[in-house]
């Protein structure tokens, strides 16, 4: 398990994705409220022409309209956060693993991590030079 696996709250994520699948609920149901009340009124004899309904109905789909860019823009907004921290996360995990790789290429380390102590007397003169460079 990774570092990021660390941080996440379930709890959170089932938060954000009831929010954002009420949200769309929400525009389909007041979709298809304006619809059926729109079907309503026109097809009503009694009602049709009256100023006050076609203000009305007119009103209602700019508002509908409104509802409507405030969900995209929120899916939208979602989406590029979900995108954002999934590269975070990648870029982490590529972080994780170089530091690793990099910390495995050094001989003189114990599975710890911790350096090994080691007499230089112990080796020849030519891998001393070596390891100097």
């Amino acid at each position: 398990m990774d570092n990021y696996e660390n941080f996440i709250d379930y709890q959170a994520i089932r938060v954000r994705v009831e929010r954002r699948l009420a949200r769309r609920i929400a525009f389909f149901t007041h979709l298809l409220i304006f619809t059926f009340v729109s079907m309503t009124f026109m097809y009503n004899p009694f009602w049709k022409g009256t100023p006050l309904i076609e203000v009305g109905s007119v009103v209602w789909f700019i508002l509908l309209m409104i509802h409507g860019g405030y969900w995209i823009f929120s899916e939208t907004r979602d989406r590029a956060i979900r995108k954002e921290i999934e590269r975070e996360r990648k870029a982490a995990q590529m972080m994780d693993a170089y530091s690793k790789a990099k910390r495995d290429t050094f001989d003189h380390r114990r599975e710890d991590d911790a350096l090994i102590d080691f007499d230089a007397a112990e080796w020849d003169d030519t891998q001393a030079k070596y390891k100097r460079g």
